[in-house]
């Protein structure tokens, strides 16, 4: 499959796409976690 041309001229091939992808939805996961451990402590 051939790269995919981003708006700035840079290349992007799939298996780069997907693990970018699977980065953002990790971060998603743990910027939730510190959500719900953040909300745990009590403001003072």
């Amino acid at each position: 499959m051939s790269p995919i041309a981003s708006v700035d001229d840079t290349e992007m091939t799939l298996e780069k796409f997907k693990r970018m992808k699977q980065e953002i939805l990790r971060l998603q996961e743990e910027n939730e976690i510190l959500k719900k451990a953040i909300n745990s402590f009590p403001s003072s």
